[in-house]
């Protein structure tokens, strides 16, 4: 998805950009940086800024339009470490995930239990 976005339904990719930890902004970054074109540095900035760089990581970091790789200060501008992104990105994903899967592997424990005959 991040590569071929195209190749997916857009529907399923608006979904991947609500809900995980990568911005629309961010993604098109890396696929110039993979593909190797130039950056564009105002609108990398302005998100940068806006995402919150700033204040997590200071000045904005790129200097050269086309690096060899992103650093992590635009990957995940939002927050101070990458340690700290992946964790918050798992925390998260651990949250949303823990009813379902609870439902799914418990209830039919506990239903056999109660109501289930013994072998």
């Amino acid at each position: 998805y991040v590569m071929y976005p195209q190749s997916i339904p857009p529907a399923y990719y608006k979904f991947i950009l609500t809900t995980g930890p990568m911005h629309e902004e961010v993604l098109q970054a890396m696929r110039r940086a993979a593909r190797k074109r130039p950056q564009d540095l105002p609108k990398l900035r302005e998100a940068y800024v806006r995402l919150g760089g700033v204040a997590n990581h200071g000045a904005f970091p790129l200097v050269h339009s086309t690096p060899a790789h992103l650093p992590c200060a635009i990957l995940h501008p939002d927050r101070a470490t990458c340690t700290d992104a992946a964790w918050r990105t798992y925390t998260a994903a651990f949250r949303t995930m823990l009813p379902a899967y609870a439902l799914v592997h418990g209830l039919p424990m506990v239903a056999r239990a109660r109501f289930g005959r013994t072998v």
